[in-house]
């Protein structure tokens, strides 16, 4: 096989890895004519050249364009970015020219001419119009390929423009960019000629901003070569750990760009950000772990400017077909990102309600160690020497705190003294962990107020309560986009469970579980002493329903009403 065909097969595949459907069309014949005979000294004058189609029909209206009917007989429908189904095709036709499916990844400008020069300038200019595609150079001007703002050419027609939005685009000539050489730098890639017999040869076209034409020439046809660059976007995703983030980079088709590995400190924070942006304009951050590991590189890049986007862990069935790694969870992180699977914000933890977190956190931890200490004290009673058993037994709990706490056991001389001693440690814990919940207690009844005031105002609302309800919110509640995200993340809102003609919905056992009770407090509280939840108990129990349903309902209705008062209290 000789090197152009080889450059053909090769460009193909190029295209195809990048996720552009190919398809092979037909290739020119040339066709030489008017060869005149040699007489005297008078020189061969240049023949003329023509170019046929492969097609052998001497009519062909669209030479070398159309395509090969024997291996795509459904024509555009028979594109594919399969590696091996492009490879077999080539293999087959060697010579074949490249098609490339337009109307799926992007669209086509057809340029012509100096007016069409004018008007795609003219066109950048108004709509920041960026290439999304290969740049091609046709016999009379440009093929200039883009994505979504393709809508933009269809408002208003323009001399020298031809969009199409179907079809086949021809690529048989040079093709000077794909997307992601940077504006002013010459081509990259250096796959440039693809047309049959002349092999391959490396762009010295430099990509000029649309209208900047240099001082030392003039605008012309040459110019075309300036049109618009496509920036690289990258996704970053991260795999949060506790002294080292995994991140890996993918470009807006999915491509991964590289991983890398930086410590948890703000130099390496630094440091990711660096790496990043050197592989193109960054859009978005993934980061899984935002409340644990990755919350102070999430802070950090926020306070920088960029999105970041809260990531959950992977699927375990993707996780069980692709196995399990730092840096494929990095990848999984930004390809969920980039597929628009992960949209969550992360909370922002700088304010009120990230006190109320942190002091809940302390809170938590108290009660069970105090409930522990108290459940010690029942059981070590139960055991405890005769005379010291019938002392303490049927106290209530307060009571034999207080008791418990006062004993002195003297020299450790028996088992009873033992006994003594470890009943009287346990009851000064117990009193211990009291005064320290005391104080959180007072502290958090001080900053739930400064949070969200009118909240406290509704019926069966404490400190505790707003505060759980808070803490699921966050700093930033205007990230949850409606009242029934925020019921989603309560774990309130029923959940379809349809299948068939069966219409029926069940139990939501997700969601944040301590603001899903501090919602069954309300509803609690509700029914035992305000008279609208008690007329509403009774018009659905008439209507059959079970009391269990009823709290449901309710829990659901009080989510609505929270989520009123926490946005209120943010926009305020």
């Amino acid at each position: 096989m000789s090197r152009p065909n080889l450059m053909l097969r090769d460009a193909a595949l190029g295209y195809a890895s990048r996720g552009i459907p190919v398809l092979p069309l037909h290739h020119p014949l040339p066709h030489r004519s008017d060869l005149q005979p040699l007489t005297g000294n008078h020189q061969l004058p240049s023949p003329a050249v023509r170019t046929s189609c492969s097609c052998r029909d001497p009519g062909c209206g669209q030479p070398a364009k159309h395509p090969l009917g024997s291996l795509v007989p459904h024509g555009v429908k028979d594109a594919t970015a399969n590696r091996a189904r492009v490879l077999a095709r080539w293999a087959s036709h060697p010579q074949a020219n490249i098609g490339l499916a337009t109307g799926r990844l992007f669209d086509v400008l057809d340029v012509d001419g100096p007016a069409g020069e004018h008007a795609i300038r003219q066109l950048a200019a108004t709509h920041g119009l960026a290439s999304s595609g290969p740049l091609v150079r046709t016999g009379g001007g440009w093929h200039f390929c883009e994505g979504e703002q393709g809508r933009c050419a269809r408002r208003r027609a323009r001399p020298g423009l031809t969009l199409g939005i179907t079809g086949v685009l021809p690529s048989d000539r040079s093709v000077d960019q794909l997307p992601r050489t940077p504006p002013g730098a010459p081509s990259a890639d250096g796959v440039t000629s693809e047309e049959p017999g002349r092999g391959p040869r490396r762009s010295t076209v430099r990509r000029l901003a649309v209208g900047a034409v240099p001082t030392h020439r003039r605008a012309g046809r040459d110019d075309m070569a300036s049109l618009p660059a496509v920036a690289r976007q990258v996704t970053v995703g991260v795999d949060s750990h506790k002294d080292v983030h995994v991140a890996a980079a993918v470009d807006q088709v999915g491509r991964v760009l590289g991983t890398t590995w930086v410590p948890t400190t703000a130099q390496g924070s630094v440091q990711l950000l660096r790496w990043a942006t050197r592989l193109g304009q960054v859009q978005r951050f993934g980061i899984e772990g935002t409340g644990s590991f990755g919350a102070g590189l999430s802070r950090w890049l926020q306070q920088q400017g960029y999105q970041v986007v809260e990531v959950n862990r992977p699927n375990r069935q993707a996780r069980r077909r692709r196995g399990k790694s730092d840096p494929v969870d990095a990848e999984a992180a930004a390809r969920a990102v980039l597929a628009g699977e992960a949209t969550t914000t992360p909370k922002a933890a700088d304010g009120t309600v990230e006190m109320l977190r942190v002091l809940r956190v302390a809170r938590r931890s108290a009660i069970k160690a105090r409930g522990q200490a108290a459940n010690q004290l029942h059981s070590l009673l139960v055991t405890a020497p005769d005379p010291l058993r019938h002392q303490l037994r049927g106290l209530p709990l307060a009571r034999l705190v207080q008791v418990a706490a006062a004993v002195r056991p003297g020299p450790l001389t028996d088992p009873q003294a033992a006994t003594k001693f470890t009943l009287r440690e346990l009851a000064r814990r117990y009193q211990l962990l009291t005064a320290e919940l005391d104080r959180l207690d007072a502290e958090l009844a001080a900053l739930a107020p400064k949070a969200a005031p009118r909240l406290l105002t509704r019926r069966g609302v404490g400190a505790q309560v707003a505060g759980a309800l808070l803490v699921v919110a966050g700093d930033n509640p205007g990230r949850l986009r409606s009242e029934a995200a925020f019921s989603m993340l309560c774990g309130s809102s029923p959940l379809e469970a349809s299948s068939g003609q069966t219409v029926r919905h069940r139990l939501n056992r997700g969601g944040d579980r301590d603001a899903n009770n501090a919602l069954w407090t309300i509803a609690m509280t509700r029914l035992s002493c305000d008279e609208r939840t008690q007329r509403y108990l009774a018009r659905r129990t008439a209507e059959g329903k079970s009391k269990r349903e009823i709290i449901r309902c309710l829990k659901r209705y009080i989510a609505r009403e929270i989520y009123r008062d926490i946005t209120a209290a943010v926009g305020s």
